[in-house]
């Protein structure tokens, strides 16, 4: 994990801050959240495109990383933070069969819809079906 916004880690994990100070309290409460990203799975398409899969996880909480670090005779070699999540199935079940906890797509997939993969991170993606764009405000 680096470079991380420091209000968007605290919003993350539920922690208060408040005047550039992160306080992190007994009674934290992680909120659900969606993770969406997309991964270089290596090679290129046959239009020269760098072949990727997308994904989105569709109800997580994070946990409160570890830091760590080791020593160096006088000084201190710090680590980068490792952030831990648990992701959970949704209620939301397409065939009945148990609920969704995870999509994706890859881009050289011919079965793939374009549209999906253009609009991929607008909205999570918790079906097969095109994503409906949620209205702007």
């Amino acid at each position: 994990m680096t470079n991380v916004d420091p209000d968007i880690l605290a919003e993350m994990l539920g922690q208060k801050k408040d005047n550039g100070v992160v306080v992190e309290g007994s009674q934290d409460q992680a909120p659900y959240f969606a993770l969406g990203f997309r991964v270089w799975i290596g090679g290129t398409d046959s239009d020269g495109n760098k072949i990727y899969e997308y994904f989105w996880y569709l109800k997580g909480k994070f946990s409160v990383p570890e830091a760590g670090g080791t020593t160096k005779q006088e000084s201190i070699d710090f680590q980068h933070k490792s952030l831990t999540a648990q992701f959970v199935s949704t209620p939301y079940s397409p065939d009945g069969k148990g609920g969704v906890f995870c999509t994706h797509a890859r881009t050289d997939d011919a079965d793939a819809d374009e549209d999906i993969l253009e609009d991929w991170f607008t909205a999570p993606v918790c079906s097969s079906e095109a994503p409906t764009p949620s209205p702007q405000l």
